[in-house]
Parts: structure tokens; C-alpha cells; sequence
């Protein structure tokens, strides 16, 4: 991360980490949703809390109108009226992530109509600076914000569905990115994903690819290059890939939405970079995207896919070894093109969120589930080991570790001296307000 010289080191002291209870099997419940005006033809959403009063808020970017549009949270689960920011045309996806060190969440949308990311600044209050563009492949259809060559800036990936290639944009840490470099996929990539799939400490690359009905793995090189591309068949009509351990082995995992088989394709990790031959579980008629958590409060992943013909967000809840059980459906405004998986209340349950392209709206459904939270009698104590923090001090960031006695999740608090509460940042993706949920052996970054 970019060092600031007024920053006082900050010594990493109280690690608060309170482990998931025993619950029985649940099924995952929702409430009907609430629906929320955005721009013209939203084509994706992000949750972050954007103007620093620790509620949620989203963010969509409208491809019929070359904006963003934020809509502030009230802590809730209710969010107010939109505010538009300036985009490149033709935005169809947005994330947020901090770009230019200064603790505020920023926005970079894929904006498809010029082959072009727009990096808008934020404020800290909810709102945005001018965008600045930056050019990438032909044809971009997603973005991922992460740190790719190992120097603490955070870099950007696209896919480029027209000309088959990833790009690479390396961030200078002050919100501003170097010029790209490509590297070949398979046919048509629409969704990219950045993780580390092989345990080298190394981030990688993976991309869905509609046109070769794949996915394909780069692996990265430490320094921003990427390997030659390995292919793994997929369902057909792949339109995004999702990273998680879905067999509980610590072993990276993909799960993809296949449109045109009405599938989830589910590819489990060797942990070198490979991973085995796909199997298929049904959702709803013509998945666009996949969101992997746990929904159910069973401490094991669940998928949850958009389905843009039926209107409805499929749940397929996880047995926790790669298999799931019989999707249910949850209805939503009228043509999904997203689903994202957070909480928009703040009540510690997670959330489903679609962007709605035919309704120019964002659709919230609540999680209700309150079956078998809690613990039980029979719930051994459990403790955990704490890695040693590096850098220790630290002026900017700083790597915290732990292992787990068992797979289960965790809530995670990190407070300095002064018992100051600190945000976590997981590839430069800011979780909000320093608490997160993580599986088994999770090393993160946290900063001040």
C-alpha cells in the first residue's frame, strides 16, 4: 500500500474473533422483495458503505444512461432515492474498492459501448468525482479490482469478449493505471475473478468464456503477468465464474452460470491451479450470474444464481463436500442481470441483491432464516491460533493470520492500542466496518 508521511505506525495488538455456533440444517428464507429505482438499465450492483456511517448502501451502473447510480442505505434494509454519477458509455458493471489510498471507497465501472474502465474518486460521503477512463480490450464485459503484481496498489482485470483477451491495468496507488496489457482466453470471456488458485501466495486469474463454453485459468506471476491459459469445460452458455471453497478441503473451488443449460456448473479445486471435471446442478431458466455464501446459516457455502427470463434468483443450499440440493426460487424485478450476496441490513444474516435491466430497478430480499441459530449444549470450546502480524508495526497495512481447529466461520474485529476499530481489506475490497466472515486458515490485510 502507499505509505502517507503523516500516518503513525500502529501496533496490531487485540485480534476479537468469535467463532461460528453449531446450528442445525436451515433452509435458507427471504422476504419478499422491496424494489429501488436506479438509472436506465442497470446491468450489475455492488453493496459497500459508501459515505462512512457504517450502513450499507449500493451501487449500479446503467447502461442506458452512462451512469452510476448510488443509493444510500439507511441501516435497515431500506435505501433512499438515487443519485447519478457520470460514466464512460454503455456502463455494465461496477465495483468499489479503495484505488487511491485515501481510505474512501471508489468506483470503477466496465463501460462496453468505448472499451473503456471509468475510475470515479469518492468523496467519503456518498459521493463521486469525475471520471477518469482508461482504455482495455475490446469489447469488456466485467471488472475486478485487485492487488496483481504484489506492491500493496490495488490493479484492474477485464474481459474482453470481442477480442478473447484479459486485460491488465496496474494501478500507481493514487487512482490513476498504467496502460494494458492483454493476455489470451479461451472464446468470448464475459466475467473475470481473481484469486489465488494454486497457494503460491500469487493472485491468478479466472475468466468465464461464453463463446468455448470454458473457463479459463491464468496463473499469475507475482509481478502482473500471467501464464498461458488452461481451459476447463464448463455448462453451456458460461456467463460468470465464482471463487470459494465449496468441499471444506482449503482448496479454491468454481462454480459457474451456464445460461443456456439452466445450470451451475461446480469445479472442484486440486489446489495446484487444476481442477476436476464439472457437475451440474439445476437452477432457473437461464442463469446470468452466480454468488457463492452461506444463506442458510449452516456454515456451509450455498449458491445463488440471477435468472433474467423467470424474473427469480434461484438458491441451491450447499452440503458442504461440492454438492447442493434442489434449488428454490425467490422472485425479483423483472430481468435480473445480477446477483450480489451481502448484508443490507446489518443484522449479521446475508442478503440477496438483483440488478433489474427491463425495470431500472434494484430488487432487496431479506434474509428471514432464524432456524437453528444459536449454540448447542453440545458445542466443544474451540480455539485458535494467531500468525504472526506482518509488517508489525505498520504505517499503512498490515497482513493478520489465523488457523481455525476446525472449518467453521468466524467474525473478525481488529482494534489498535487505542482500541480503534481498523477495516479489513481482502484484495482491496473493503469489508465494512473491520468485520467480515471468513472460512478456515483466512489471511486478510487490515488497515487502519
Amino acid at each position: 500500500m502507499k505509505q502517507r508521511a503523516l500516518a503513525a505506525p500502529v501496533l496490531l495488538t487485540i485480534l476479537m474473533l468469535a467463532l461460528g455456533s453449531t446450528t442445525v440444517l436451515a433452509a435458507p428464507l427471504f422476504a419478499a422483495k422491496a424494489d429501488y429505482g436506479t438509472g436506465s438499465y442497470p446491468y450489475s450492483a455492488a453493496i459497500g458503505d459508501l459515505n462512512a456511517d457504517g450502513k450499507p448502501d449500493l451501487v449500479t451502473p446503467n447502461w442506458g444512461d452512462s451512469k452510476v447510480s448510488v443509493l444510500l442505505g439507511n441501516g435497515d434494509g431500506t435505501f433512499g432515492t438515487k443519485t447519478d454519477f457520470v460514466t464512460g458509455s454503455g456502463p455494465v458493471f461496477v465495483v468499489i474498492g479503495d484505488v487511491n489510498a485515501d481510505g474512501k471507497p471508489d468506483l470503477v465501472t466496465a463501460d462496453y459501448t468505448i472499451n473503456k474502465v471509468s475510475v470515479l474518486l469518492g468523496n467519503g460521503d456518498g459521493t463521486f468525482g469525475t471520471k477518469t477512463d482508461f482504455a482495455t480490450g475490446s469489447g469488456l464485459q466485467s471488472v475486478a479490482i485487485g492487488d496483481l503484481n504484489a506492491d500493496g496498489k490495488p490493479d484492474l482485470a477485464t474481459p474482453n469478449y470481442t477480442s478473447s483477451t484479459v486485460s491488465v491495468l496496474l494501478g500507481n496507488g493514487d487512482g490513476t493505471f498504467g496502460a494494458k496489457t492483454d493476455f489470451p482466453t479461451g472464446s468470448g470471456p464475459v466475467f473475470v475473478a481473481i484469486g489465488d488458485l494454486n497457494a503460491d501466495g500469487k493472485r491468478d486469474l479466472v475468466t468465464a468464456d461464453w463463446g468455448s463454453n470454458t473457463v479459463s485459468v491464468l496463473l499469475g506471476n507475482g509481478d502482473g503477468t500471467f501464464g498461458a491459459k488452461t481451459d476447463f469445460p464448463t455448462g453451456t452458455g458460461t456467463t460468470s465464474v465464482a471463487i470459494g471453497d465449496l468441499s471444506a478441503d482449503g482448496k479454491p473451488d468454481l462454480a459457474t452460470a451456464d445460461w443456456t443449460a439452466s445450470t451451475v456448473s461446480v469445479l472442484l479445486g486440486n489446489g495446484d491451479g487444476t481442477f476436476g471435471v464439472k457437475t451440474a446442478f439445476a437452477t432457473g431458466t437461464n442463469p446470468i450470474c452466480v454468488a457463492i455464501g452461506d444463506l442458510d446459516a449452516d456454515r456451509k457455502p450455498d449458491l445463488a444464481t440471477a435468472n433474467r427470463p423467470a424474473s427469480m434468483v434461484s438458491v441451491l443450499p450447499g452440503n458442504g463436500d461440492g454438492t447442493f440440493r434442489a434449488k428454490t426460487d425467490f422472485a425479483t424485478g423483472a430481468n435480473p442481470e445480477a446477483v450480489v450476496i451481502g448484508d443490507a441490513n446489518a443484522d449479521g444474516r446475508p442478503d440477496l441483491v438483483t440488478a433489474n435491466y427491463a425495470a431500472s430497478t434494484v430488487s432487496v430480499l431479506l434474509n428471514t432464516n432464524t432456524t437453528g441459530v444459536g449454540p448447542t449444549p453440545s458445542d466443544p470450546p474451540r480455539t485458535f491460533q494467531l500468525l504472526a502480524s506482518r509488517p508489525n508495526p505498520s504505517r499503512g497495512s498490515s497482513e493478520i493470520r489465523f488457523l481455525l481447529p476446525s472449518a467453521c466461520t468466524v467474525n473478525v474485529a481488529l482494534f489498535d492500542l487505542h482500541r480503534t476499530r481498523g477495516a479489513f481489506v481482502d484484495g482491496w475490497r473493503t469489508l465494512d466496518t473491520g468485520r467480515a466472515q471468513h472460512p478456515l486458515g483466512w489471511t486478510g490485510r487490515f488497515r487502519r
